[in-house]
């Protein structure tokens, strides 16, 4: 992965699919079984499969953010980056408020090289969440890309303020 952010990282990032009590028993036990599957896939680097089970969530609860955002996490897990895209737009026109899936999508754009796309989503996610520190990495680096040098150098000291030995963050500043 460009960057640096490794996909270790990522685990952070998986949402919790919340229960609806409008869904109904048979939906709960369904999600709650899908749920515990995708999970098992995954932890086991069966990501296609854990995917499957995620669009099946998607399928019985189609307003379920954080389905889609797995769904989108795991895409971009495996590098297929423009295929994460449509799962976590979709995460984030349900909740505008969940930051993981607008972080990962600026993180997409990035990877694909679309850095004006990228600075948008990483401003969006540092809006959600000020304290998200690879957000905001992300975000100036998506900057310099575009040449925006003084705003990129103002969130990099800030960043290198917050966390002085961030080899990231150095590495960034030059």
């Amino acid at each position: 992965m460009k960057g640096g952010r490794g996909i270790a990282a990522l685990a952070g990032l998986a949402l919790v699919v919340v229960l609806n009590p409008s869904w109904g028993q048979d939906v709960h036990e369904e999600v709650q079984r899908l749920d515990t599957e995708a999970r098992a896939e995954e932890k086991q680097g069966h990501l296609d499969a854990a995917i499957q089970k995620y669009e099946a969530i998607v399928r019985l609860t189609p307003r379920n953010p954080a389905a889609f955002s797995n769904v989108g996490r795991l895409y971009y897990q495996m590098g297929r980056f423009q295929e994460a895209l449509a799962p976590l737009r979709q995460a984030t026109e349900i909740d505008p408020k969940l930051e993981p899936p607008r972080a990962l999508l600026g993180f997409s754009y990035y990877q694909m090289g679309d850095f004006e796309a990228a600075r948008r989503e990483f401003k969006a996610a540092v809006a959600l969440s000020p304290h998200d520190g690879n957000a905001k990495l992300f975000l100036a680096r998506s900057m310099l890309e575009l040449n925006e040098v003084r705003a990129a150098l103002r969130l990099l000291e800030e960043l290198q303020q917050q966390a002085p030995h961030n080899a990231e963050v150095l590495y960034s500043l030059g």
